[in-house]
């Protein structure tokens, strides 16, 4: 939901992630940072950006929220 609340907010490459993951959310759930960087072509550096934007620490804790 914070995703889709934050979505306009979000840069090119921030929605192109943020669709990834709502579309495949069940995937994404068990992935580290270099899968998903690999499956979207992101780099784990802007992935940490974009967690970050929506409030979480990192990308664990964005996994466990």
């Amino acid at each position: 939901s914070q995703i889709r609340e934050n979505y306009s907010t979000f840069s090119k490459s921030h929605r192109q992630l943020a669709d990834h993951i709502i579309e495949n959310l069940d995937e994404v759930a068990y992935q580290s940072i270099n899968e998903l960087s690999q499956a979207t072509g992101i780099s784990p550096p802007t992935i940490t950006r974009f967690v970050q934007k929506l409030e979480y620490q990192g990308y664990n804790e964005f996994l466990q929220g």
